[in-house]
Parts: structure tokens; C-alpha cells; sequence
């Protein structure tokens, strides 16, 4: 098994603490609503960034934990985590569409808002992470 290459989990790691900090800035505001009599515009907050995140930090933590596979491996694995979120979102998605103890204007908002901020913020720490030429092993 070979070591992990810093210029995977260094990034890897940057993106789940960066992920960590938007949900524990994104959760409260969602639970404050709840809190103050707002729960249709609450429970849509706290769903339409926890969907997001939920997926973003699933994905930096396979990325992680799998930058030691070898690549007919983790085309697997990569195949595989895909296949699992788009289940699970179609699932969630489908289970959210007939409950009424959100609201679905503010969720979709919110998903739209978070998904794309958290794939700008992925790639702006990917982009700019120093990546060797070569690997000094």
C-alpha cells in the first residue's frame, strides 16, 4: 500500500474544514428561524444547506480516505459513491416532495445557493493548492 500524496490530502483536508465552517454558519441560522416561529422558512434553510453539505463532505471524505487505492480501484470507488448519492438524493428528494414542513421556495433557494458556493469553494482550493511535478518518494 503506498503513502498518500500531500498534494491530495492537503487540499482534501482544507475542503472538509472549509465545508465545516459553512454548515456551522449555515445550521443555526435555519435553527434560529425554527426557534422564532419561522419553521416553514427554517426547516427550508436547515434542509436546503444540509443536502448540500451532506454530499460535499461525503465526497472530500472518500476523496481522503481513498488517495492510497490504486486507479482501478478507485474508479470503482468513485463509481460507486456516485451511484450512492444520486440514490440518496433522488430518495430524499422524492420523500421531501410530499411534506409540507418546509418551504420548498426557500429550500430550493438555499440548495441552489450552497451547491454552487460549495463547488466555487472546492475548486478554489483545489485550484490553489501547489501540486509538484514530481513526487518526491
Amino acid at each position: 500500500m503506498t503513502t498518500a500524496s500531500p498534494a491530495v490530502v492537503l487540499p482534501m483536508r482544507r475542503i472538509i474544514k472549509a465545508g465545516l465552517i459553512v454548515g456551522a454558519v449555515l445550521l443555526p441560522i435555519g435553527l434560529v428561524l425554527v426557534a422564532v416561529g419561522q419553521s416553514l422558512a427554517g426547516w427550508g434553510v436547515v434542509l436546503g444547506a444540509g443536502l448540500p453539505f451532506v454530499f460535499f463532505m461525503f465526497t472530500s471524505i472518500v476523496a481522503l480516505r481513498t488517495a492510497t487505492v490504486g486507479p482501478e480501484k478507485l474508479g470503482a470507488i468513485v463509481l460507486g459513491t456516485w451511484l450512492i448519492k444520486l440514490i440518496g438524493l433522488i430518495v430524499v428528494l422524492a420523500w421531501l416532495r410530499g411534506q409540507d414542513f418546509f418551504d420548498r421556495g426557500i429550500f430550493f433557494g438555499v440548495f441552489l445557493v450552497c451547491t454552487i458556493g460549495l463547488l466555487v469553494l472546492e475548486a478554489m482550493i483545489v485550484l490553489k493548492t501547489r501540486v509538484p511535478y514530481v513526487d518526491p518518494a
